[in-house]
């Protein structure tokens, strides 16, 4: 058999939607829908700060009280230096009062995209296979559950591999403008990872 690209079938509707489901039962229960590590924490008061449409927060009356790391502390704002993209991104949950629901609902953005870039290169099986080995993954779960940047990173990378994929078979600028906002994408979130 050879790769012949086609629409997600229901298969990977239903795999996409477990594990929006499964990560968005785990941030509640497991995850308690708030930040377990500093970088976390960094990401969502930026994300917070970025939804209300500031590029700083005053800085606190008591500024040692609120010691955060990856915080930068001036005379009269404290603001985060990460790259930006990923804090976006996460702005628009917080912008819904749902910053906790943005990498889960990825995760199952990310199994869908994973497959049409699958049918890009290998026969329908083989890319049904893979699909359902990355909704099945531990790793990928905790990943979709949590407020790191991996999961949309992934979002974003595979859009530029389908893209790249699309181009090979039909090339034009629409796809080369998809790949390109991809990886620019990418580069914003994580931007060693986009070079």
């Amino acid at each position: 058999d050879e790769a012949e690209p086609g629409p997600p079938d229901r298969f990977v509707w239903l795999l996409a939607a477990w594990v929006a489901v499964a990560a968005a039962l785990l941030a509640i229960f497991s995850y308690q829908r708030h930040p377990h590590v500093p970088d976390e924490v960094v990401y969502l008061l930026q994300a917070g700060y970025l939804a209300a449409g500031r590029m700083s927060l005053a800085l606190p009356p008591v500024a040692e009280a609120f010691q955060v790391d990856l915080m930068t502390y001036e005379a009269q704002r404290w603001f985060s230096p990460v790259p930006p993209g990923w804090p976006y991104i996460l702005a628009i949950g917080a912008w819904f009062g749902a910053s906790w629901l943005v990498n889960p609902v990825l995760g199952g953005i990310n199994v869908v995209l994973a497959y049409l870039v699958l049918r890009e290169l290998y026969p329908r099986r083989t890319a049904r296979v893979a699909t359902l080995l990355l909704a099945a993954s531990p790793w990928n779960l905790f990943m979709s559950m949590n407020f790191m940047t991996h999961t949309a990173t992934l979002s974003a990378a595979l859009l530029a591999a389908l893209a790249v994929g699309r181009m090979r078979r039909a090339p034009g600028l629409g796809w080369a403008v998809v790949g390109g906002i991809g990886i620019g994408v990418v580069g914003l979130i994580r931007p060693l990872e986009g070079i």
